[in-house]
């Protein structure tokens, strides 16, 4: 109950969602739109922080970072839409698995994957220093730069290669001295001998270190100086909490989160810059797409292919160059299959609308309903046509999901676009092509890898790794044709051979992985490597639980999900020095999308599922171990809502389905946020004959009405009553919309902004029931009451006397409806400028009730004088405006 308390104490006049305005126009406009554009938002936003320190003498320091401070950044980082993730490889290991020799490349490599964050702790030891022997040919191969230091810690190792060697790393590196003091106030267990200095010459080699650092700032090459003397590991948790909250409010405010349009944008961006890697040739194919783009009122372009032929990183790679050749396209790509929500073609068609709304400035809200969406798209481009250029791009049609039959039968999708708009898309053999190729669009067909191709691209691949394959290796895959063909096949057979050590026996290794000769057989072969190299149980558990999860899983909340209970019955996380070497080699068969690790492509998942579930009953105890996890956060973070509701829902787990969906902290979060708002209404429907939506929250709110204050419990009322108005319950939705007017009332009175929002709203609620009579003396009130208290030019005065004309409009009451509009238009025009969005929509709504007068002659005289602007998006239905939704 503490988080309802947190959540409704926020809840102030005028800044809860409760007083929002939802305006017919909502977005920006002008060059202020363009700013939110795909091609200009920035890219994945991560943080992943690199911690390096000694072993013996900094256990405290890491438990106080990983149980107390890390988890507080997270949560932060989550407020911004923005992905935490720490990486200790000292954190569950000991110093002789260390000295094995196994641990410093992975922490070169990972200091690799967490740039340009790094955190760097020292006490009084030097740390470890590996003997020359131990350190492997094949890493000095690849980090000439260690020969210079064989004699060093891995401690100063790491330090050299994440900061003094790296200009990239001087605004995010940040270190912390601990008060050689401390050492006489050890706690009562600790070994004196494993805080102090290894030797005099370790002593004179950390002091030598600690200056270098010192010098670095001073020299202007570090931002932040070195945080010296921090007496013991409490309070070096409040500097890194102090230090890491400034750098996070610095780098992602609150204020710039991105919202879920750009949110799900950034995913599908990613993706494609993943299907880019290595991307070589194509030329030909490249100038194709560039003169299709270039015709006007060309037809949508079709590329077929066979799967794995590189259909994805085309379109990826053309993607790309347009948006840097024509900046001032619209350009949206969509790679169904590259999350789960993508195949989804309601979510599709949603996303897309959204970001015509919001470049062109659409007054019309995006439709819920699946036959309002059938005829979406076409309908708005046509709001666009004669503007700025659009282009749409589609991958993989044909993995839109099979459950509705409507999605690979493409009727949401137009036959014929404005000749401003560009789209192509892409399909293998089936459904989605046979629907394609019943509108006659042209096709280009993406052929395989020539045998010509092949060494190319397996020289531009080892080139971004800094390695060069041998002349048997080229020759051996040139030879495994027609499976080395395919770019997809190619990729995954180079990505295990770049990662070989022994460079003598990788053309041994390329033979066993050229036996197979299809996709299917290549990526068993190469889980069968995984299991023998980092232990079947860590492959089978870690690829299930990525397999299960619905958007994926941050490497913090898998680690934990692996981990164990220790000797004391502390479940700890798995050490990270066993999952890094697992990553490393699936990293790029592997995607992260905004922090979350998931599949690359559906081949490796189909593997994964082939291998490890042969039963339905297999898939629904990874998912509940899953739900089970995920019930543990006990806050209503978006990461618990995204995943546990889909997982209870999957695993037909209704009693817990329902139980979580009528927490009210839970209902309110949901309802605050455009995707979970709907998918509230989705879960609803799968528990529809076992559970009454309506009662189950009245005994919610019977459980909290007593513990909160009558403005809370109001605004309470609020959310619930517009969520049974949005599913068209209105005898539900009345009582406590009624309910929430009057607890307003009785605590703000009877003319506080609050309560007339409220008036409005059962307004509303009373207009779509027909009650045209009880909404218009509401209406009137929210109107007369906002004139006295705010002005008669205020917005929301506005906004009541759009909605109240409006009304008269749908009574046929034209005469009394015309100079509210007119009145509401003229008073924006000189409070806001004629162009501003919310001005737009009352020269939509006069434009619209003209019409319907049938006086075309004033509709014609106001649009030679500019005022009707179709370009705008202005052709639009009317739609009165509800509070609080």
């Amino acid at each position: 109950m503490n988080w309802l308390k947190k959540i409704l104490s926020h809840k102030q006049d005028g800044n809860s969602p409760d007083s929002s305005k939802r305006e017919s126009f909502t977005e920006k406009s002008g060059e202020e739109s363009k700013a939110n554009t795909p091609e200009q938002r920035g890219q994945d936003r991560q943080i992943r922080v690199f911690i390096s320190s000694t072993f013996r003498d900094m256990q405290a320091e890491r438990d106080v970072l990983v149980k107390k401070v890390f988890p507080q950044l997270r949560k932060l980082c989550e407020e911004r839409a923005v992905a935490w993730t720490e990486v200790d490889l000292r954190w569950g290991i000991t110093e002789q698995e260390s000295s094995e020799g196994q641990v410093l490349p992975l922490c070169l490599a990972e200091i690799e994957r967490c740039r340009p964050y790094f955190i760097g702790l020292l006490g009084e030891r030097y740390g470890w220093v590996p003997e020359p022997d131990t350190i492997s040919k094949d890493l000095l191969e690849s980090q000439p730069w260690l020969k210079e230091y064989l004699h060093k810690s891995v401690t100063e190792l790491e330090i050299i290669h994440g900061v003094l060697q790296s200009p990239k790393m001087r605004d995010r590196s940040l270190f912390y001295f601990r008060d050689p003091g401390y050492l006489k106030k050890l706690p009562a267990d600790a070994k004196l001998n494993d805080f102090q200095s290894e030797s005099v010459k370790s002593s004179e080699k950390l002091t030598e270190l600690k200056n270098n650092i010192r010098a670095e700032y001073s020299a202007g090459k570090l931002d932040y100086p070195p945080r010296e003397n921090y007496p013991d590991p409490e309070v070096l948790g409040d500097l890194v909490l102090a230090d890491f909250t400034a750098l996070i409010e610095k780098l992602y405010p609150k204020s710039e989160t991105p919202d879920p349009i750009d949110q799900e944008a950034t995913l599908h961006d990613a993706y494609g810059r993943s299907r880019r890697l290595a991307f070589v040739g194509r030329e030909e194919l490249l100038d194709r797409m560039d003169k299709h783009a270039a015709t006007s009122g060309a037809k949508p372009l079709v590329f077929t292919g066979e799967s794995g032929c590189g259909k994805s990183a085309l379109l990826a790679e053309w993607t790309a160059h347009r948006r840097e050749s024509h900046p001032d396209d619209l350009v949206i790509q969509h790679y169904i299959g590259s999350t789960s929500e993508s195949a989804d073609w309601q979510g599709l068609v949603r996303r897309v609308l959204s970001e015509l709304k919001r470049a062109f400035n659409i007054a019309e809200e995006v439709p819920i309903q699946p036959e309002a969406l059938n005829t979406a798209i076409q309908d708005w481009l046509v709001k666009t046509a004669g503007t700025r250029r659009i282009v749409l791009v589609f991958d993989a049609l044909n993995q839109l999901s099979a459950t509705d039959a409507t999605a690979r039968q493409l009727g949401w999708l137009p036959f014929a676009f404005p000749t401003n708009v560009t789209l192509m898309v892409s399909s293998l053999t089936g459904e989605s092509l046979d629907a394609l190729r019943k509108r006659a669009w042209p096709e280009l067909h993406v052929p395989l890898f020539g045998v010509d191709d092949i060494a190319p691209a397996a020289l531009a691949y080892f080139k971004i790794f800094s390695k060069k394959p041998s002349d048997k290796l080229l020759a051996e895959l040139k030879q495994a044709v027609p499976a080395t063909c395919n770019p997809l096949y190619l990729r995954a057979v180079l990505d295990e051979l770049r990662q070989f050590g022994e460079h003598e026996k990788v053309e041994v290794r390329a033979a066993d992985y050229l036996k197979s000769q299809d996709l299917p057989g290549l990526f068993d072969r190469i889980l069968t490597r995984w299991e023998e190299d980092f232990g079947a149980e860590l492959v089978r558990h870690s690829l299930s639980l990525i397999d299960c999860a619905r958007f994926g899983l941050s490497e913090t909340e898998l680690l934990d999900l692996l981990g164990k209970n220790n000797a004391e019955g502390e479940h700890e996380p798995l050490p990270r020095r066993y999952w890094t070497p697992l990553f490393l080699a699936a990293e790029n068969a592997l995607a992260q999308r905004s922090g979350l690790l998931t599949f690359g492509h559906d081949y490796l998942r189909k593997a994964v599922e082939t291998r490890y579930f042969k039963s339905l009953d297999e898939w629904d105890d990874v998912r509940l171990e899953l739900a089970d996890w995920f019930e543990t956060i006990t806050e209503p973070t978006n990461r618990k809502l995204d995943e546990l509701p889909a997982l209870l829902r999957d695993t037909e787990s209704f009693e817990g389905l329902a139980r979580f969906l009528s927490d009210i902290p839970t209902f309110l979060r949901m309802r605050e946020q455009p995707r979970l708002k709907w998918e509230l209404h989705g879960y609803w429907l799968s528990l529809d004959g076992r559970y009454d939506p309506v009662a189950t929250y009245q005994n919610s709110l019977d459980a909290i009405e007593g513990e909160h204050s009558h403005h809370q419990t109001g605004y309470v009322f609020n959310a619930l009553a517009s969520f049974h108005q949005d599913a068209g319950r209105y005898e539900a939705a009345e009582p406590l919309y009624r309910r929430a007017l009057g607890a307003r009332e009785r605590v703000l009175g009877k003319e506080h902004p609050s309560t007339l929002l409220s008036v409005n709203n059962l307004a509303g609620l009373l207009a779509d029931k027909g009650d045209y009579a009880g909404a218009e003396s509401l209406y009137r009130r929210a109107m007369e009451g906002c004139e006295r208290l705010l002005g008669k030019e205020h917005p929301n005065t506005l906004m009541s006397v759009n909605n109240l004309a409006l009304l008269l409009k749908s009574k046929g009451d034209y005469a009394g409806a015309e100079p509210l509009f007119r009145r509401a238009l003229g008073a924006r025009e000189r409070v806001l400028g004629k162009e501003h969005p919310d001005t737009l929509t009352c020269v939509n709504n006069l434009a619209l009730l003209l019409s319907s007068k049938g006086d075309y002659a004033a509709v014609l005289s106001r649009s030679t004088a500019g005022h009707w602007r179709q370009e705008s998006g202005c052709w639009a239905r009317s739609i009165p405006i509800r509070l609080g939704a």
